[in-house]
């Protein structure tokens, strides 16, 4: 039987999957709106954060192969294509599967591994292309208050937040918890 928070995660990922899809046809029609860009980054980020936090693990690992992409999207270091569309319009479809059967279908995590490698060789090869080629497309414009590209090296850690029953009654939002530690 899956818990309150469990389900509360999974309805609220699949509103998030639901704007995903939208936003990604917009996408796919403005491919240079750093707007919409920045609104597939935080559907990712927010299903991975959440995935991880209510222990849909498989969800947390894949969603962030394709929100790695999405940040260097709005990095201005690859181009929004109809090759990424897809990719990522498979993935999103591939995540409600995760979200619906958690592990109950082996084959889910190998299609997970191919898709996720997908999105490792669509980067892989526009960086390929980058480095051969002058750069045509200029960064995306950051709007005030984001972030600038600072190099960062990459670490993984594992943080487990167990919050009280009665955190939405002192008016926290988890989710900005989450984000404020990314």
């Amino acid at each position: 039987m899956m818990d309150n928070h469990a389900q509360t995660f999974i309805e609220e990922a699949f509103e998030l999957l639901a704007d995903l899809e939208a936003t990604l046809l917009e996408l796919e029609e403005d491919p240079s709106n750093s707007e919409l860009i920045g609104r597939v980054f935080r559907a990712l980020h927010t299903i991975k954060g959440s995935g991880a936090m209510f222990g849909f693990d498989d969800v947390a690992q894949f969603t962030h192969t394709i929100e790695t992409t999405y940040d260097d999207v709005r990095e201005g270091k690859l181009p929004v294509t109809e090759e990424l569309i897809s990719l990522t319009l498979k993935a999103k479809d591939l995540i409600r599967i995760m979200i619906e059967a958690p592990s109950d279908e082996a084959s889910l995590p190998h299609e997970a591994v191919l898709l996720a490698d997908s999105f490792r060789n669509f980067v892989g090869q526009r960086n390929k292309e980058e480095e051969t080629a002058p750069a045509e497309m200029p960064p995306l414009t950051k709007k005030a208050g984001e972030a600038s590209s600072i190099p960062r090296s990459e670490a993984t850690y594992r943080i487990r937040f167990v919050p009280s029953q009665d955190i939405f009654l002192t008016g926290t939002n988890p989710l900005l918890l989450l984000e404020g530690i990314s």
